[in-house]
């Protein structure tokens, strides 16, 4: 990507922002994504309106400020005293220990150094926080052309490749593969524009990490003694008189269980997918509406639908029917493909279906972009096309950035049914059970067996009603007791 395009601003000029908050779709080379702000602020001033083209990297498009009181007077401002009009802003790769701002090429640090460049760890997708570079695939003094991929980056969704955008040669590696934990621009590597020999920069690495070290002003020394803090409640029990034992409380850090375990240490993965639940279910009104389908219609086109399927051609699946009818009904009831934005809610216009993927790595979410405009096949097509990246470790964050609807089928293992928790920032989460045959009247006195499936609508009760939720799914239920409504 060299340039982008700006679709659509989410946030006006003095709305206030909250950390996380999508403030504007940005159109690249490879697919439209939100930029969400990292800290909470106020829009001040957007510098670039919505439709611009061809925007450079780095160009300023728009201010924020800290506090309410000063939106007034920088949206005043002309946009040419930011830079957005003409100008263009240099990246800032290291901070001096004075806290002065310094471009890559010239740090304050390592000015005795040939004219270099500092590659930093890329922030690769909204959750993450660290990566780790799993493969250098290019070497010390490699020359390395624009669109050259140098590295292979785990983050906590996927394995991406790093490419750079400039000539060069690779100076100095100063991560080696494997090492865990790296922050977000943290330096990674040196680019030199001519070959240099490698020893030129040995040293640079301990001094890049002490010119990302947060600096810390040193307390003057305290003329009050210190008071010792004690290691449990228990230790704060009043004087006791004489004669009086006391028992202290056992410490905290005495494990509760005494037997034989394991501690399986948890993979950067888990980690962010257990915090995003845990914030799901803290911060989201959650209820629950269910319905039992009848699939028998839909059981009979899927088996004729596969008995004339073309050599080579894989089979439809009852998931493909759930898909397909789910995204029916959001093109039917558009109010539920809608997203909680604090101060509005904000309806999405495309339908772009999550669909939860078990991976040995946990579980992962890629997305099916347009899913009421695909046919069966074609979603058929797709969500097996995708699963096996899943699999593969090797989705694009395109791939599984953003979504508007998630659908989690545990069907397949025999789950009868189960309430699932929702995606933040969707409103609602299709969770699917197994089929189950019961008897039912046939409409003529008597009995048949027909076989049912139980789905429940995890809602937001912020964005969706009872009433708005139980009409989408009437409106599913409909499509997938019939089909031919969906087909």
């Amino acid at each position: 990507m060299e340039t982008g395009n700006i679709v659509s601003w989410m946030k006006k000029e003095g709305e206030h922002v909250a950390e996380g908050d999508a403030i504007a779709e940005i159109e690249t080379d490879k697919a439209t994504l939100t930029m969400d702000a990292q800290d909470e602020c106020y829009m001040a001033k957007i510098l670039v309106p919505e439709g611009t083209t061809d925007i450079e990297i780095g160009r300023p498009i728009a201010v924020s400020v800290e506090e309410a009181k000063d939106v007034e007077a920088v949206a005043a401002m002309e946009a040419s005293m930011f830079g957005g009009a003409t100008q263009e802003v240099t990246p800032v790769v290291t901070e001096a220990i004075s806290g002065q701002s310094t471009p890559p090429s010239e740090p304050s640090h390592f000015a005795s150094y040939p004219e270099h460049a500092v590659l930093e760890m890329p922030k690769l997708s909204p959750t993450m926080e660290t990566g780790v570079i799993s493969e250098w695939i290019k070497a010390e003094g490699d020359e390395i052309k624009s669109g050259d991929v140098i590295a292979s980056i785990e983050t906590d969704k996927a394995t991406i490749d790093f490419e750079v955008h400039e000539d060069g040669y690779l100076a100095k590696i100063l991560v080696e593969a494997g090492k865990p934990d790296i922050a977000i621009g943290q330096p990674v590597a040196i680019m030199t524009e001519t070959p240099v020999e490698t020893v030129v920069f040995e040293g640079y690495q301990k001094e890049a990490a002490q010119a990302v070290e947060p600096v810390t002003e040193e307390e003057p020394p305290s003329t009050i003694p210190a008071i010792e803090e004690p290691s449990s409640p228990a230790e704060l029990a009043p004087p006791t008189k004489a004669g009086v034992e006391t028992v202290k409380a056992p410490s905290s850090k005495t494990p509760a269980w005494e037997g034989s375990y394991e501690d399986i240490e948890l993979t950067k993965y888990r980690k962010i997918t257990g915090a995003r639940l845990v914030e799901s279910k803290q911060s989201i009104p959650h209820y629950y509406l269910s319905v039992a389908c009848c699939v028998d219609k839909m059981n009979e086109m899927r088996t004729r639908i596969n008995d004339t399927r073309k050599d080579g051609e894989p089979k439809v699946s009852v998931n493909d029917f759930v898909l397909k009818a789910c995204a029916v009904a959001l093109r039917k009831v558009p109010e539920v493909n809608s997203q909680w934005a604090g101060e509005s809610i904000r309806q999405m216009h495309a339908v772009d279906l999550s669909v939860a993927v078990q991976t040995e790595r946990g579980l992962i979410t890629p997305i099916v972009p347009d899913a009421d405009r695909k046919t069966l096949k074609e979603m058929s097509a797709k969500v097996r096309e995708l699963a096996q990246k899943a699999k593969e470790n090797t989705l694009l964050p395109a791939e599984f950035m953003g979504g508007t609807f998630t659908v989690s089928n545990l069907g397949m293992f025999g789950i009868d049914e189960f309430s699932a928790v929702i995606n933040p920032p969707q409103a609602a989460i299709l969770a699917v059970g197994t089929g189950h045959e019961k008897v039912v009247p046939n409409g003529e006195g008597g009995f048949t067996n027909s076989q049912f499936m139980t789905v429940t609508l995890s809602c937001d009760h912020r964005v969706i009603d009872g009433a708005l939720g139980s009409r989408w799914l009437a409106c599913f239920q409909e499509n997938i007791e019939d089909p031919i409504n969906m087909l």
